[in-house]
Parts: structure tokens; sequence; C-alpha cells
């Protein structure tokens, strides 16, 4: 597997965990779900995940 470095400019940075308590009831999944767009980190671990406008350009792989 081969991690690379992108050049892309950030439109959206989210906290993916927040997606995993989504089978709660509805108010409380609603709630989860706006913290993920508004970016926060909620009451969940951390998974950061980044949406990113085209064009995306590959810059180098990372070693791990």
């Amino acid at each position: 597997m081969e991690i690379y470095r992108l050049d892309a400019e950030t439109a959206h940075r989210g906290n993916f965990e927040l997606f995993k308590n989504l089978v709660r009831p509805v108010s409380s999944s609603y709630a989860l779900a706006t913290a993920y767009w508004k970016g926060e980190q909620g009451p969940a671990g951390v998974l950061w995940e980044a949406l990113v406008d085209l064009p995306v350009t590959l810059d180098e792989a990372i070693s791990f």
C-alpha cells in the first residue's frame, strides 16, 4: 500500500469517527452529523478526513 501527499485545496475537514455512532435516535444522529459538517471533533475518537476540490495533483509517495 502506498500513501501519497497531495497538492489540493481542502474543501472540508470532518471527523469520520462520528459516523460510527449514527445508529442512534434521529436527534442524536443529527447532532453527530452537524458536528461533522461543522468540522468539530464531537464526542468520538478522531479520524480526520479531508474532502478536497479538484484538481488534485499527486506530490510524492510517503514512506512509513
